[in-house]
């Protein structure tokens, strides 16, 4: 055999020897991260199980609620929605409130004819109370570095 057929072959050997080495290494990786995938999936589905089970506790929670009279669910459609509600009262009928609030007494409890503030509406919120906290007071003996300033 020629030598320079003699260098292809074992060049060609060679190479076949590492290609043989390297696919090894390669298959222990794969049954190695075969391996770490049962124990992953193992894991995920468990998490998902927890997930599930918060998920139904908290629909019996929303079942719960709703069978307590604690209002509809979102979920479904609730009485006054659906084709069942009653159509609004006509305008003259008894059990509509007045559209204007009734006129007030010419005669002020001061005596004066006038009142100094409107009757506030009972739909209207109350207006909200003021902060305990004050916001526009200087603050007094702050203390820098242990040191009483004020």
């Amino acid at each position: 055999m020629p030598s320079k057929l003699r260098g292809v072959t074992q060049a060609m050997d060679m190479l076949r020897f590492n290609l043989e080495a390297d696919a090894e290494k390669l298959m222990e990786r794969v049954n190695d991260t075969d391996g770490r995938r049962a124990t992953v999936f193992k894991d995920a589905h468990r998490e998902l199980d927890q997930h599930d089970s918060d998920l139904r506790e908290i629909d019996a929670y929303l079942n719960a609620l709703e069978g307590s009279n604690g209002g509809p669910s979102s979920r479904g459609s609730s009485g006054s929605s659906g084709g069942d509600s009653k159509p609004p009262p006509a305008a003259g009928d008894a059990t509509t409130p007045p559209a204007v609030p009734p006129a007030q007494d010419a005669a002020a409890p001061n005596g004066t004819g006038s009142t100094d503030q409107a009757a506030p509406d009972p739909g209207t919120p109350p207006p909200p109370a003021p902060s305990p906290i004050a916001t526009d007071a200087a603050p007094v003996n702050l203390s820098v570095n242990g040191a009483v300033q004020g």
